[in-house]
């Protein structure tokens, strides 16, 4: 896939969870070992989904063709690596490298998954 097609998967993510109350901090941020696609930030909760000041890094993955999505996208290694860039991201908020416009509560994965124009969401995708 293109990287411009990445983006517009990006864009798409970005619109969707903003209708569901998250707000944009940043895209696209380096962590060793990869890359955050969006880091958002809850504004309000969604029982049972996110609580208000929640972080969300948001992992997009898009397909144009019909996916196995779990076999596929949630592995051990990437579990590992989205539990690092958490702790990357968790660092870089207490040190001030990166602002959230609210006093954040905790932090989540969020997978949203783009396929033929669908779009899933998984709230705390590593659980």
């Amino acid at each position: 896939m293109s990287r411009e097609k990445g983006f517009e998967f990006e864009a798409v993510a970005n619109r969707l969870l903003k209708t569901k109350g998250l707000i944009h901090i940043a895209s696209n941020i380096v962590v060793e070992g990869g890359e955050i696609d969006l880091l958002m930030q809850a504004s309000t909760s969604i029982p049972g989904v996110v609580e208000r000041g929640e972080i969300c890094i948001v992992e997009v993955k898009g397909r144009n063709r019909p996916p196995d999505w779990n076999c596929e996208m949630v592995t051990i290694q990437k579990s590992l690596r989205w539990r690092h860039a958490s702790e990357i991201v968790w660092w870089r908020i207490e040190s001030d490298t990166i602002q959230t416009p609210l006093e954040p509560t905790g932090v989540q994965v969020v997978l949203v998954a783009i396929e033929n124009g669908e779009v899933y969401i998984t709230w705390n995708a590593m659980d």
